[in-house]
């Protein structure tokens, strides 16, 4: 056999390169980095939940552990707008001895609820400047979540331009440190708070929670205690004789006033007590030359409301009640009156306007500013309250209804 032919039955061998499908060869890479995104997404997912959830959830645990106060109300009965126009003058009568032995057992009882709110005292300068005139008496007017809750005049936070730090001040010579509240400025009154934990236990004994009457039982004649900062002094006791009732309409609210015989100066703040030892009024500023207090049963909701929310219910009315001599003289349906609305307020937004005539809160007949008050101080912020009112127009009175979503207001 030839060379030639031989090469001819020669083969060569053939040989081939096998390459994976990418999408085998990196099966694996690929399923991890699925999982990586998965994982991160969740995660995402994961956080934004909790960042709008858990405060939420927070919220939700902060309220089931921390206490709310609940101060009863007084009822407002409608003939009291009635009694202001007459003369009243039951009050002791013949039996004036009696009245005041009976009312001068009940000073500790009252002053026991009354202490001093001051500046802090940091250097020697501010030591030898201190005097009584920042000095204010505050009422202790509850006690929650171990802290002691005390009203005193505004004009401790509206002086305060250096932010000192605030005390309150006991009669065993200790103080404690006062934390702010709210204030409600148009009344001129502020609220502040010390922890149970900052006093002993001789102070806590020494110290008590005012009991906080119902000042619409008070009647011309009736005497009073009066206790707090009378013509400079700051811890000062004096008894009046109520000499007249009368009521300041104001934003959302109508406040009983009770006037006094006796004489005050201008930076005097003081408080009211009964011939129980009750809390019946709270210092109101007025340009007279005499003590004139706001009853407290109508302070009870606004009191309640800055305790438990930090701030007070906001509505925007400023109304007058129309009685049932009103209501027969000038030929108006018995209710409450819008005498203005504030422009920008719920009620404005609301369409209310100066003229209309409030007969229901949700359906119930309301007739006095008080009881719109109270159902006012039920709601919560941004919660509906349904007005009823009766609006004048060519043919007469028509029933209209409005939706107003209350505001919560934080002084704070």
């Amino acid at each position: 056999m030839s060379e030639d032919k031989k090469e001819t039955n020669d083969f060569e061998l053939y040989t081939e390169t096998v390459v994976q499908s990418p999408k085998r060869k990196y099966k694996k890479l690929l399923l991890r980095i699925r999982a990586c995104v998965v994982i991160l997404l969740a995660c995402i997912i994961a956080f934004i939940i909790c960042r709008i959830t858990w405060p939420i959830i927070k919220q939700k645990i902060k309220e089931k552990t921390t206490e709310i106060i609940y101060i009863e109300k007084d009822d407002y009965k409608e003939y009291k707008d009635d009694q202001y126009s007459e003369d009243i003058t039951d009050g002791v009568g013949d039996d004036y001895e009696n009245a005041m032995q009976n009312i001068k057992s009940k000073v500790d009882v009252c002053t026991k609820s009354i202490i001093t709110v001051d500046y802090e005292n940091t250097d020697i300068e501010s030591e030898l400047n201190d005097s009584d005139s920042y000095r204010m008496p505050a009422v202790i007017v509850g006690n929650i979540n171990s802290e002691y809750i005390v009203l005193t005049n505004s004009s401790i936070k509206d002086n305060n331009k250096q932010n000192k730090k605030i005390v309150a001040k006991f009669n065993d010579g200790s103080e404690a440190a006062l934390k702010y509240v709210g204030s409600y400025d148009e009344l001129g009154f502020s609220l502040y708070k010390f922890s149970a934990s900052d006093v002993s236990t001789d102070t806590k004994k020494s110290i008590a929670i005012a009991d906080l009457g119902n000042s619409y039982l008070i009647g011309q004649g009736d005497m009073l205690i009066v206790a707090g900062k009378m013509h400079g002094e700051v811890s000062s006791v004096n008894y009046c004789t109520v000499s007249g009732l009368n009521i300041s309409y104001q934003t959302d609210n109508g406040y009983e006033i009770i006037e006094t015989n006796l004489t005050k100066d201008r930076d005097d703040y003081s408080f009211l007590y009964n011939d129980l030892g009750a809390l019946v009024g709270i210092y109101f500023k007025s340009p007279d030359s005499t003590i004139k207090a706001i009853g407290v049963s109508d302070l009870k909701g606004i009191l309640q409301e800055m305790i438990n929310k930090h701030g007070y219910l906001y509505c925007g009315i400023t109304a007058q009640n129309i009685t049932k001599d009103l209501s027969a003289k000038y030929n108006l349906p018995m209710g409450v009156y819008i005498m203005s609305v504030d422009v920008g307020s719920p009620a404005y937004m609301a369409g209310l306007q100066a003229g209309d005539l409030i007969t229901k809160v949700d359906n119930e007949s309301v007739l006095t500013i008080q009881l719109f008050s109270e159902k006012l101080y039920q709601k919560s912020d941004g919660e509906t309250m349904r007005l009823t009112v009766n609006r004048k127009d060519k043919e007469g009175y028509s029933q209209l209804n409005f939706d107003v979503n209350v505001k919560l207001i934080q002084n704070i």
